[in-house]
């Protein structure tokens, strides 16, 4: 497969990825390790009633964080759920 194949493959992937969280009836929201807001879908938009772009401010002025995810928590997770 040469670059140029390469390159279209993941523009591809990624049209798809898009296309699956905005139709997505569920709420998808993605934080990095500094607890940004990178994804807030549609879903999100609507369960919150805020939009993407005021999501970060939103969040900020409630004081949520979320608990990082380690891979030691999602190992003792992954366990007490089987």
């Amino acid at each position: 497969m040469n670059q140029q194949d390469w390159s279209r493959e993941v523009l591809e992937a990624n049209r798809r990825l898009e296309g699956i969280v905005t139709s997505a009836m569920d709420a998808i929201i993605t934080i990095d390790e500094q607890q940004h807001i990178i994804l807030f879908n549609p879903a999100a938009e609507e369960m919150f009633g805020v939009s993407s772009n005021e999501a970060q401010s939103f969040f900020s002025s409630v004081s949520l964080r979320l608990p990082r995810a380690t891979p030691a928590a999602m190992a003792k997770e992954a366990s007490a759920a089987s």
